[in-house]
């Protein structure tokens, strides 16, 4: 069990570390719920990494508890200090921080990371597998 659990390498966008020829891109776009997401960012926000980016997707089927949680999150990207980019309709009716964007779309994220160009970030990927996030790997 010991080698087994040192030896594990995730995969399928499940806490999975990506090297790019730019970037460093932790990917967990397989799921996301309220305590998933929220777990994500605080162990972001305290790793040792230089400049640190976010990328968050919407949390689905959260259903009558959709506006509040997403209202939670983006206030703690707000304590934590860390650029986020917000995709999805949800987060999209949320009032952002300086700090941040929003884009309603998937595709409307992927244009605007193919014309930024970003290079030697640390980049958290957290969203609901509906929101295709892992697209985002092909231009960091």
């Amino acid at each position: 069990i010991k080698s087994a659990c040192e030896n594990y390498i995730p995969n399928m966008n499940r806490s999975e570390l990506v090297k790019t020829k730019s970037n460093t891109l932790i990917m967990d776009a397989y799921n996301a719920n309220p305590t998933s997401m929220a777990l994500s960012i605080s162990n972001f926000a305290k790793a040792k990494y230089d400049d640190k980016l976010m990328i968050l997707g919407d949390m689905f089927e959260l259903g009558e508890y959709s506006k509040e949680e997403h209202k939670a999150i983006a206030e703690l990207t707000e304590e934590s200090k860390i650029e986020t980019f917000f995709v999805g309709e949800a987060f999209a009716k949320c009032n952002l921080n300086a700090r941040s964007k929003s884009f309603e779309t998937t595709e409307e994220l992927l244009k605007h990371l193919s014309e930024l160009k970003i290079t030697n970030r640390t980049i958290l990927l957290k969203g609901s597998r509906g929101m295709g996030l892992e697209k985002a790997k092909n231009y960091l």
